[in-house]
C-alpha cells in the first residue's frame, strides 16, 4: 500500500514538474516535445514516395494528408511506441509519437525545376506511473537522438533523389 502512494506522489510531482516546465510561454512548453529538422529538397513525386516508404518502415500511419498549392502537409496518427531505457528512469508507462511532413515552396530562378524544401517533425507524449493522462514532455535524449536519426535517414534519401532536370 505505501509503495502505491509512493509511486503516485512520484508520478504526479513529475507531472507537475513538466506541466511547470516552461511554462511561461506556450512555444516553449511545446519545443521540448519535438524534435525538428530541414531534409532537404524533393520533386512532388519524390516527396510522396520517399515519406510512404519511410512511414510503412517506422510502421506509422497517414492521418491527414493536405496539399494546397505548392505546399504538402503530411501528419501521422500517434503510434505507441517501446520506451528508452531513460524513459523509464524517469517513471515514464506509456510513450507515442506522431511525424509530420511538409513542403515549402523553394525560390526559384529561370529554368531550375519545382522543388520544395521539406521539413520533418516528430512530435512525443508521455504517460507517467498512476497518472492516467497523456501529456507533452520534453524528449528524453534517447528519444531526441531516435528521431534525429529518423530525420538523417530521410535527409540521406532524399539527397540521394536528387535529379538533374
Amino acid at each position: 500500500m505505501i509503495k502505491i502512494v509512493y509511486r503516485t506522489l512520484l508520478g504526479l510531482t513529475l507531472l507537475g514538474l513538466i506541466s511547470c516546465a516552461g511554462s511561461s510561454s506556450q512555444k516553449i512548453r511545446d519545443a521540448g516535445n519535438k524534435y525538428t529538422a530541414s531534409v532537404g529538397l524533393a520533386s512532388t513525386y519524390d516527396f510522396g514516395d520517399i515519406t510512404r516508404k519511410a512511414f510503412d518502415k517506422y510502421l506509422f500511419q497517414v492521418e491527414r494528408y493536405v496539399e494546397s498549392g505548392d505546399r504538402i502537409y503530411v501528419e501521422t496518427q500517434w503510434k505507441l511506441r517501446r520506451l528508452f531505457d531513460d524513459e523509464q528512469l524517469q517513471g515514464v508507462v506509456e510513450a507515442q509519437s506522431r511525424i509530420v511532413m511538409e513542403t515549402r515552396p523553394r525560390i526559384r530562378s529561370g529554368g531550375e525545376a519545382k522543388l520544395s524544401t521539406v521539413h520533418f517533425t516528430a512530435e512525443n507524449k508521455i504517460m507517467l506511473a498512476n497518472s492516467g493522462l497523456w501529456v507533452n514532455a520534453p524528449m528524453s535524449p534517447m528519444c531526441r537522438e531516435y528521431f534525429k536519426n529518423f530525420a538523417e535517414e530521410l535527409r540521406t534519401t532524399f539527397s540521394a533523389s536528387m535529379r538533374r532536370y
